[in-house]
């Protein structure tokens, strides 16, 4: 199969509900995508744009981004049946106040049935804000991502290079980092104690 899909104003709840998302994905999405392969390994390659997007409902403090936009290419792996990777060209998310620009190459694959799954994303970030922290500079994510039945949990290697957090530069480095339903821990390396408490 070989071909070209255009949507025009296309609603994002069912979309998260396909993919297991614990919480409401609202919001509306355009896209340009090229289709080609077998039916049952189908690739997708194009341009997406949507928003306002929302990740949550107003009890549970949803998260917004005003836009996102991202050139990208959804493919089978190979040597994970029924895994897919999300593979992006030029990518970016942003609020009225914060910018997120991912890296080339970066991918988040999706395994499905809420097993877990790889990531790998490279940021340049513009005034995120986390709580009482805002993060400005250089973040990459290496390790794995899960769906579960509260939220979304991250297991990552977290490297940061000429990272500012409130106006503070840390060293370049690497720290671990594991999240899960609204709480951010740094568990402490094999050998040693954790850099953060």
């Amino acid at each position: 199969i070989q071909g070209t899909v255009k949507a025009s104003g296309f609603n994002l709840l069912p979309l998260g509900k396909s993919l297991g998302f614990p919480k409401p994905l609202g919001g509306t999405s355009n896209a340009t995508l090229t289709l080609s392969g077998p039916l049952a390994a189908l690739t997708w390659s194009g341009h997406i744009e949507g928003g306002p997007l929302t990740y949550g409902d107003s009890l549970d403090h949803s998260f917004k981004l005003e836009h996102i936009t991202m050139d990208m290419t959804l493919a089978r792996l190979e040597n994970e049946p029924g895994a897919a990777r999300l593979t992006l060209t030029e990518a970016q998310a942003q609020t009225a106040e914060e910018l997120i620009r991912f890296q080339s190459g970066s991918y988040i694959d999706f395994a499905g049935n809420q097993k877990p799954a790889r990531l790998k994303l490279g940021m340049e970030i513009r005034n995120l804000h986390l709580g009482i922290f805002t993060l400005f500079g250089g973040l990459d994510l290496d390790g794995q991502w899960q769906i579960k039945p509260e939220g979304f949990a991250i297991q990552t290697n977290a490297r940061t290079h000429s990272l500012f957090i409130n106006d503070y530069e840390l060293e370049e480095g690497l720290v671990l980092a594991d999240y899960y339903n609204g709480l951010l821990r740094f568990p402490p390396p094999s050998k040693g104690r954790a850099l953060v408490t």
